[in-house]
């Protein structure tokens, strides 16, 4: 995504450099420009509420969906976008309505409007692949392949309706394990902070009976770089203690990729960000408890923010 967010803020810089005020904008633009190709959204986030009224309508639409999505605010993400697409008089490179695209794609997915995002891989793949490197095209094809598989699938819902405490416990390489269940089946699920989607074992989307859907794609292990078919699967009801979440989306892989053999260890199911997000807050304690309140409590801290799913963290040393 680097090397688009660079092509579109070098193409939102097209005014010439003819007075003052202009040369304070880009002065600016190139401001932003930085913190966002670091990725540092918390630094952008201040420096945009400053420099703000120095910047076009346009740019100030650009920057802010680009803030919204990275905050995990879809739904006015998706309402940015869409308004400056829109507008008649846009000075917008093909570039740079490829990146917007980008960011539509992704938070039509967390809003879990998977015929949206697969409508707007369309437009990438029919208008805007000539902007695009390899790369770029394979991962387009590949969320196509998913969001249209998915397209008559109703979004995911979770009800919540009183504070709920669960117990954890360690696998044998640390990993937190929760109790989940569909039905009358019921297993230890690794509780993954770190996975951007949830995955189980062709053997135990069978034994939950997850509704299978008809697609398969080319998925790659990050460690081995082994290349695998996998497909998906639907859970109608994923039970967490008193906890309801509905049509949970799971990625299905062969039981031998989830195998590590080294540690002689079998994943079976791997809760990952869709679940966990929905729960909204949760408290972890050293005696075994995992707490799930009824309604999320309000704090001064943000320092989560998303690079479309994987996390990024704002830390201070010292």
């Amino acid at each position: 995504m680097k090397s688009l967010f660079s092509l579109l803020l070098v193409a939102l810089i097209f005014v010439s450099c003819t007075n003052k005020n202009t040369r304070i904008s880009i002065e600016e633009e190139q401001k932003l420009k930085a913190l966002l190709e670091q990725k540092d959204y918390f630094k952008l986030q201040k420096t945009f509420d400053k420099s703000k009224d120095m910047l076009s309508e346009e740019k100030q639409l650009f920057f802010k969906s680009v803030i919204d999505n990275a905050f995990n605010r879809n739904d006015t993400c998706v309402a940015k976008i869409n308004k400056l697409l829109q507008q008649p008089s846009s000075k917008l490179t093909d570039s740079a309505k490829a990146t917007l695209y980008f960011l539509l794609d992704d938070s039509y997915f967390k809003l879990y409007e998977y015929y949206k995002a697969a409508q707007v891989d369309q437009i990438l793949l029919k208008k805007y692949i000539k902007c695009l490197g390899k790369d770029e095209v394979d991962d387009i094809k590949n969320k196509f392949t998913i969001r249209n598989a998915l397209k008559n699938i109703p979004a995911q819902q979770t009800i919540i309706k009183e504070s709920t405490t669960i117990n954890w416990t360690k696998n044998s390489v640390g990993l937190t394990q929760i109790p989940v269940g569909t039905g009358a089946s019921k297993c230890l699920a690794v509780f993954d902070t770190r996975a951007n989607i949830s995955t189980i074992s062709k053997t135990y989307a069978d034994k939950l009976r997850l509704h299978m859907l008809n697609v398969s794609y080319n998925e790659g292990s990050g460690a081995t770089g082994i290349q695998f078919k996998t497909s998906m699967g639907i859970a109608d009801s994923l039970n967490i203690g008193s906890i309801i979440v509905k049509n949970v989306l799971f990625q299905v892989m062969p039981d031998s990729i989830l195998y590590i053999a080294p540690i002689k260890l079998q994943l079976n199911v791997i809760i990952g960000y869709p679940v966990i997000a929905q729960l909204q807050e949760i408290h972890l304690f050293k005696d075994g408890r995992m707490t799930i309140p009824l309604s999320p409590s309000q704090r001064p801290l943000h320092n989560l923010a998303l690079d479309q799913l994987d996390p990024v963290y704002c830390v201070k040393d010292g």
